[in-house]
């Protein structure tokens, strides 16, 4: 899975499927709880990457139909709450899991309620660079659709900042677009 998200992140995107196919293949067979779950949202993410959304929203349906009761496995980031974002799930949508309150939750929870720069903020306080870029994407185009630059420029300097230092090309080209007012080649 992360070979994959790094994959994702990267641009390449045959390779990402394949190893989120393998994924869940491996924790379905698996299926020890918390791996299953974690393998549907890298799936379902990148599903969404390759304009698979009607596979991504099955995936997910049953995500959130088989989420355990307990502390949110930490790997159900940024990512997943992209994910519900995009598939049109409200904040509400984790009500009644059972989840236990942790920084995570609280984090993704603001990424589901609309509020992308108090995730960032949480999860640059958890030390999750790649969540909190995430974040930092989602809060510059939220801003920048809201008419305010320099906030937007402010969330994505950060993102662009990380992104660069990993070698994220597909995000940074996300970000990148966004400052520049081009469209994204990724």
């Amino acid at each position: 899975m992360v070979r994959g998200l790094v994959r994702l992140a990267r641009g390449e995107l045959d390779e990402a499927l394949a190893d989120s196919e393998a994924a869940l293949a491996m924790a379905d067979a698996w299926g020890d709880g918390h791996t299953p779950a974690v393998a549907r949202a890298f799936r379902a993410r990148a599903l969404l990457a390759a304009g698979r959304r009607d596979e991504a929203a099955a995936l997910t349906s049953v995500l959130l139909e088989q989420l355990r009761p307990g502390l949110l496995e930490v790997t159900l980031g940024a990512d997943f709450g992209l994910t519900l974002i995009e598939l049109g799930h409200p904040a509400e949508a984790l009500d009644g899991k059972g989840l236990a309150p942790s920084r995570w939750l609280d984090a993704l929870r603001a990424l589901l309620a609309g509020d992308p720069v108090l995730a960032g903020d949480l999860y640059a306080e958890i030390g999750s660079r790649p969540d909190e870029a995430l974040a930092r994407l989602q809060a510059g185009r939220r801003l920048l659709d809201a008419g305010k630059p320099d906030e937007a420029r402010a969330q994505l300097d950060v993102a662009v900042a990380f992104w660069r230092e990993v070698h994220a090309d597909a995000y940074l080209d996300q970000a990148e677009s966004l400052l520049t007012g081009r469209p994204a080649t990724t």
